[in-house]
């Protein structure tokens, strides 16, 4: 306590207070003469005579240091204009100091400030060319913006045509009020360029699948006009889907099937052979007792899926022959091809 209250209150140089800090080896001290640099450091109005190679080397972590002390020299300012004077000259002088204290600490004393004072540095930085222009720092500043006014940070996003940052600040703020995130989307769509409404879909296509809810995030996923951004998202929903399906199946096989097939399900019918698969694995011979005494009463377009299930099944098992009888079985050209692809791959296997 004593040696934390000397250094923060001692009057001793940063100078001073980092060879102090050398000159002990023992962490708590060395933590405590930390707290007396940050303090120095927040009380500071001259930043150029800081000894940035001295605060470098500090065991306690230099750039941490400075990012900590240069965050309430801030807080320290009184508000208002005088806020924005201060954040400027810290910002440019961070700018300048990089080489100094390492490459990225002009973009993590950005994104320092930004958590605490996102309005204030994103005003700064959108008149900066050299912050504005880089889409992925645009992007984390409008994420921060979008914790405190996420009408702001899209309209800040837009006026950049910063698609992530427009995807950054929607999904934050569709944690916050996801009816008011919809309503405003649903009321600008149309307006809103290619590249922003894809970002906005995909942040609403995974807050869906947050929420537990696959078929809107699916709508939300066919929004996409980018194609790979479009296929990214599908799969996750793809993905949950099947794990949701399967979990499903695991507690009430036959009502999952049952469903599917008689259109009552929130699964379409390409799931069909996905949940009779997992049925197989699980208990194969009752799966196989239900079809015996359904495949009658089943459709052909329907049925056929729960082949292309027994085909990949008796393919697992080597049993080539019993999969092509199967496969015999099924209609859809796409689930045809894939199925006897899969069975040619396993003869070619066993004939090597």
């Amino acid at each position: 306590v004593l040696i934390s209250t000397i250094a923060s209150h001692g009057g001793l140089s940063l100078v001073d207070l980092c060879k102090l800090e050398a000159s002990f080896a023992d962490k708590e001290l060395k933590d405590a003469v930390h707290v007396g640099i940050v303090s120095t450091i927040a009380a500071t109005n001259n930043l150029e005579a800081l000894p940035l190679e001295m605060i470098a080397k500090l065991a306690s972590g230099g750039r941490d240091t400075l990012l900590d002390g240069l965050l309430l020299n801030v807080k320290g300012v009184a508000g208002g204009h005088e806020i924005e004077v201060r954040l400027s000259e810290i910002l440019k002088w961070g700018a300048d100091s990089s080489k100094q204290v390492g490459s990225t600490f002009s973009k993590d004393l950005i994104l320092k400030l930004a958590h605490e004072f996102p309005m204030e540095v994103w005003k700064i930085s959108s008149a900066d060319s050299s912050i504005r222009n880089d889409s992925v720092l645009i992007a984390q500043i409008c994420s921060e913006m979008a914790r405190r006014d996420p009408a702001k940070a899209m309209a800040a996003a837009y006026s950049t045509s910063n698609a992530a940052g427009a995807g950054n600040a929607f999904s934050a703020w569709l944690k916050l009020d996801p009816k008011e995130a919809s309503q405003w989307f649903d009321a600008r769509k149309s307006e809103l360029p290619l590249e922003i409404k894809d970002n906005i879909y995909s942040a609403q296509a995974k807050f869906d699948l947050a929420e537990g809810n696959g078929a809107s995030a699916r709508n939300n996923a066919e929004g996409i006009s980018d194609e790979k951004l479009r296929s990214e998202i599908i799969s996750r929903v793809w993905n949950f889907e099947r794990d949701a399906l399967r979990t499903a199946v695991g507690v009430d096989p036959i009502g999952t099937l049952q469903d599917i097939v008689s259109g009552q399900s929130k699964y379409g019918e390409y799931w069909i052979e996905e949940a009779m698969g997992t049925w197989i694995t699980k208990d194969f011979d009752k799966a196989q007792s239900w079809y015996q005494n359904n495949w009658s009463k089943l459709p052909a377009n329907k049925s056929q899926f729960i082949a292309a299930a027994f085909a990949n099944q008796a393919t697992d098992q080597g049993d080539t022959a019993t999969a092509r009888q199967w496969a015999a079985h099924i209609q859809d050209a796409k689930t045809k091809q894939r199925i006897e692809a899969g069975i040619a791959k396993a003869e070619a296997a066993k004939n090597n």
